[in-house]
């Protein structure tokens, strides 16, 4: 499981005309994990030179923006580029405004600056050149327009989110969300995106080309508070020996109501929850160099022999 305690700053960047929830969706994600401990600092900043304020497609304006030469960052630090009206992609006006900023991408990219677009954001970043030779992904509606403007950039479909290197995009508007729950996840830990997630009653969601959620995200598109706090207690206690009376005792109801509970929100029973989460990371220590009877003894398994199986069982 990811976890850091490095500060990170998160920057979102209001270019003219964009969308609105392209922007306040991840922002709203990160602000969330703030209120929860994570340690972000969030940054809103204007890529033209002079200009302070932004307005968006839908007409609000974004103000006290800072100019994009002010800010420094770091190593592991993300930029979220939102999509903007389609029309504004390849406005002559827009990209000479923008060149000094285009030239500042290249170099906050050699310090390491992680880059995330959402939407027809990847138009804008893919015009600056750095998305040549790279994976990414925008709005279906836009595929043959990327595809014919930027030949460079190796564009995939059927997927909410691409990652390649400290390079990610998202698909359409909402998309953004998924991706900023999946760096949350990355970046802190898979307890901490859960969180968020149930916090905004949004859910990670993912294609059959995705890649798979983690087993400490799975499972959590439900709005049963008891049965989230037994997926809570159950993350943070895998390797426990944990009993069914011990977690219809956390949550204040009888075993079988419990029982019933669990298997009516998530469609499995409480022992296949655990298992899922127990193997996921028994699988990484093993990723890691661990021994099998080291890894079934880390994760709570009775011995090497029953991970074997469950190993095998899941391939």
């Amino acid at each position: 499981m990811a976890t850091t305690d490095t500060m990170r700053r998160v920057v979102f960047v209001a270019i003219p005309e964009l969308h609105v929830l392209d922007l306040t969706g991840p922002l709203q994600v990160f602000s969330e994990a703030i209120d929860l401990g994570a340690p972000f600092e969030l940054i809103h900043l204007s890529p033209i030179k002079g200009q302070r304020e932004m307005r968006s497609a839908s007409g609000i304006t974004f103000s006290d923006l800072l100019p994009f030469d002010q800010v420094q960052l770091n190593r592991g630090d993300l930029l979220f580029i939102p999509g903007i009206r389609f029309t504004k992609t390849n406005d002559p006006e827009v990209m000479v405004e923008m060149q000094p900023f285009y030239q500042w991408l290249y170099q906050v990219h050699r310090l390491g600056v992680t880059f995330c677009t959402v939407c027809t954001g990847a138009f804008v970043l893919a015009a600056s050149g750095l998305l040549n030779g790279q994976r990414a992904t925008t709005h279906w509606d836009f595929f043959q327009d990327f595809t014919d403007r930027y030949p460079n950039v190796t564009l995939v479909p059927n997927r909410f989110f691409v990652e390649d290197g400290v390079f990610f995009s998202s698909a359409g508007i909402t998309a953004g969300i998924d991706l900023s729950l999946h760096l949350l996840e990355k970046l802190v830990s898979p307890r901490m995106a859960a969180q968020v997630g149930r916090v905004l009653l949004t859910y990670p969601r993912r294609t059959s080309e995705d890649p798979p959620l983690s087993a400490f995200m799975a499972f959590r598109n439900h709005l049963d508070d008891r049965v989230h706090s037994v997926q809570d207690y159950l993350s943070d206690h895998y390797s426990d020996k944990v009993t069914l009376e011990q977690l219809a005792e956390q949550v204040e109801v009888s075993t079988g109501h419990l029982t019933r509970q669990f298997k009516k929100a998530t469609g499995i029973t409480m022992k296949e929850y655990l298992q899922g989460i127990r193997l996921e990371v028994a699988q990484r220590l093993l990723s890691e160099g661990k021994t099998p009877k080291e890894a079934a003894a880390a994760v709570g398994f009775q011995n090497a022999g029953q991970l074997q199986k469950l190993l095998e069982e899941a391939e």
